[in-house]
């Protein structure tokens, strides 16, 4: 005969048939006999539900069976006693046990029966409220958390956390994490944001009907030009190694900037002034700044020069790093050639945006690490890369499916040390 188990019984629950707790209860029981036999309440069970299932694995094992003679009242209060007694149950699992108790009191589907039931179960009202969430939840999957709930794999909290903020198919993921479920929620939640970001800029391109291309990070270097006072800086002077612009005519720049996109803009100290006013002119609002430290200092008029600026502008919506995706505020290195800027300032813009197509406008060279950098500069020639991830999908500008396109006859970076114009 089989026999199923009381909506009492079920409050509390089972444990897992690959835990040691079962496995050693039914060692137990095939070496001792079923000595407490399975409580009956009519013909369902109110107690022994672990034995029972033992007994259904192995019919070595004999099965024992008694009435409960009681009302239904002492039937309830029976079972509560006796398993929250008799049995270690954790913050997650008496919690849902509080809301099963709730749900099985007619009337008691209410804020007043959840209170109730946590003082029974002495585990918080908030906590029971969680485990209300989570077992009202309309995702079909929502079993997946609670079993781990049961199985103490997961805290209740952190549990209620990735119901409220994750897809389904993170779940298992994110609770098995060896980072605790907030900071784990962060990290997925903002390389999303990068590839929903990524996206934005390919679905921006393919609205574009001419050989154009916006990008959602730029990272310029615009050859500014400076005045020396004598002849003798001239040998300094940026013009001595490139043609240089006005700042009118850096002003008026059309940038390649798609509506959600971060600038980060090298500036020198004596220019850092004009260079927030243009990176705001170009729509972006101006958040933070990085420093190059270099290891030779230049001659300049107030200081030795040793520091060149790179200032971060956003215009949109950016998410911003994470913690471990940032880039020290100032970052030692040697200088390349002149006006050439350290490779670990694009590698770090790359970390922070691995998925979303960059531009390096004024480019000296096409050497950044990763995909989707695009080279703008007349001593690059050409060159673009295929977006990855996500946005792999863009189409091809110039109609020769190749993904590649003409960059934009734009001149070189400047490294400057004298007085700007």
């Amino acid at each position: 005969m089989t026999y199923e188990f009381h909506r009492y019984a079920n409050i509390f629950p089972l444990m897992h048939e690959n835990s040691n707790e079962f496995l050693n209860l039914k060692d137990s029981l095939k070496q001792t006999g079923m000595i407490v036999p399975v409580l009956l309440f009519g013909d369902k069970i109110l107690d022994g539900r672990n034995r029972y299932r033992c007994h259904l694995e192995d019919e070595t094992i004999e099965l024992k069976t008694e009435q409960f003679n009681g009302t239904d009242e002492e039937a309830l209060n029976y079972s509560l006693a006796l398993n929250n007694t008799r049995r270690h149950l954790v913050e997650g699992q008496r919690a849902l046990a509080a809301i099963r108790l709730s749900e099985v009191q007619s009337g008691m589907k209410t804020i007043e029966g959840q209170k109730w039931a946590s003082e029974i179960f002495g585990v918080s009202l908030s906590l029971v409220r969680m485990a209300f969430d989570i077992t009202r939840s309309h995702h079909s999957e929502k079993n997946q958390l609670l079993e781990m709930i049961e199985l103490d794999d997961i805290a209740i909290s952190a549990a209620h956390n990735i119901l409220k903020n994750l897809p389904p198919e993170k779940w298992e993921q994110a609770a098995l994490s060896d980072k605790n479920a907030k900071q784990w929620i962060k990290e997925v939640k903002r390389n999303d944001n990068e590839l929903k970001f990524a996206n934005k800029t390919v679905a921006a391109n393919r609205a574009l009907e001419n050989d154009t291309m916006l990008y959602g990070v730029i990272y310029i270097d615009p050859p500014w030009r400076f005045e020396v006072r004598s002849e003798n800086g001239m040998d300094r002077s940026a013009e001595n190694h490139y043609p240089t612009m006005t700042l009118d005519d850096i002003r008026g720049m059309k940038i390649p900037a798609a509506d959600d996109c971060v600038m980060f803009l090298w500036a020198t100290v004596p220019h850092l002034n004009n260079a927030i006013e243009i990176l705001e002119g170009w729509g972006f609002t101006y958040k933070s700044a990085y420093f190059w430290h270099k290891t030779k200092p230049g001659l300049g008029y107030w200081s030795a020069n040793t520091m060149e600026v790179l200032l971060l502008g956003v215009k949109g919506e950016i998410p911003a790093p994470l913690p471990e995706q940032r880039m020290d505020q100032v970052i030692k290195a040697e200088q390349g050639k002149h006006s050439e800027k350290p490779e670990v300032f694009a590698d770090g813009i790359t970390k922070m945006f691995p998925n979303v197509a960059k531009v390096d406008m004024f480019a000296r060279k096409r050497s950044h690490k990763g995909d989707n950098w695009y080279y703008h500069g007349n001593e690059v020639g050409e060159e673009s890369e295929e977006t990855t991830a996500e946005t792999k999908n863009r189409k091809p500008r110039n109609g020769n499916g190749n993904g590649r396109k003409k960059a934009a006859e734009i001149e070189s970076s400047s490294e400057q040390e004298e007085t700007p114009q």
